[in-house]
């Protein structure tokens, strides 16, 4: 029960910092939204900051475990798998008119340069997003789905920072395009395959 109660205040408030942003959303109102008492959040978190960080936590175990989900499909090939995993969160973009965009570049933009602690656990949660898109990428190679010259690395970290870029586009544009540009340019014309599209399937997890 203990567990359910801090999962939910997270998710609660996870909808409403992605909406409205770390400081401006307070913690009365995600113990609203959650409909537990204000006691429920200090007895899981010590105070604001550190719901921030496991929040960031709730953030990345999302983006993770839903990759893990597209590795293991084995219906497509690797390429196949990471553009699929990238087309699933551009659906999702598409329903909510393109509102919040990425929660833990939001986190990286609004407290990256004023708390260090947030920076620090930000940067390491960039680096597994980078590294879990190495992971296609090096199966990909194995299976001489794109050539054995490309640097994984450099390409797998170009492929996040455009992805955030492109992200947050959408919000001032309010258009796919951006993600579609990314998604064109990776896939057709850098690493030159043609990808099956992706439909949404009942596996992936529910965007926080």
């Amino acid at each position: 029960m203990k567990r359910n109660t801090k999962e939910l205040i997270l998710q609660k408030g996870a909808e409403i910092v992605r909406l409205k942003g770390f400081h401006h959303s307070g913690i009365q109102e995600i113990l609203n939204s959650a409909g537990v008492p204000k006691g429920s959040f200090y007895f899981y978190f010590k105070s604001k900051e550190d719901f921030g960080l496991q929040l960031i936590d709730y953030y990345s175990n999302f983006f993770l475990g839903n990759a893990d989900v597209f590795i293991k499909d084995e219906n497509f090939s690797y390429l196949d798998r990471l553009r699929r995993f990238f087309e699933f969160f551009l659906n999702y973009f598409e329903t909510t008119n393109y509102m919040g965009g990425c929660s833990i570049g939001n986190l990286a933009q609004e407290l990256g340069d004023i708390n260090v602690r947030f920076r620090v656990k930000l940067n390491e949660v960039f680096e597994k997003m980078k590294t879990k898109v190495e992971t296609f990428l090096r199966y990909a190679r194995d299976e001489n789905e794109i050539s054995e010259e490309i640097d994984i690395k450099k390409v797998s970290d170009f492929i996040i920072n455009s992805w955030e870029g492109a992200l947050l586009r959408t919000k001032v544009t309010k258009s796919s395009e951006p993600l579609r540009i990314f998604e064109k340019f990776i896939f057709e014309q850098y690493l030159g395959k043609s990808i099956v599209p992706f439909s949404p399937g009942k596996d992936q997890q529910q965007i926080a």
